[in-house]
């Protein structure tokens, strides 16, 4: 995802300054780099990304939706400082998951 992006989706209805609901659900994305304009990631936005083994958060980077990665094959998550909400179930079933590092707000 591009630095500068503030909303990511495929029509005007979005969540927020942030990822459309849904919008890589279940697709094959390996990597994600989420830019420091994105603030949220909505729900469900990369739900079952089986291939999905990195995740790089920018600061900037306030909120993480119900379901936003669940059930994806990441592996290990740094959070930005900025993160202050962690909804439900965000991470869920993510089976390979080895390692979590919080920043300061999270």
């Amino acid at each position: 995802l591009n630095e500068g992006l503030e909303v990511l989706g495929r029509d005007q209805y979005v969540y927020g300054i942030g990822v459309e609901r849904g919008i890589f659900l279940e697709s094959a994305v390996e990597e994600i780099n989420i830019p420091s304009t994105l603030q949220i990631t909505s729900r469900d936005a990369f739900k079952n990304c089986k291939n999905l083994r990195k995740i790089n958060f920018s600061e900037g980077l306030d909120e993480i939706e119900d379901n936003c990665f669940a059930g994806s094959g990441v592996e290990e998550i740094v959070f930005p400082d900025s993160l202050t909400d962690i909804s439900d179930n965000a991470f869920e079933g993510c089976a390979n998951l080895r390692s979590i590092i919080f920043g300061k707000n999270s």
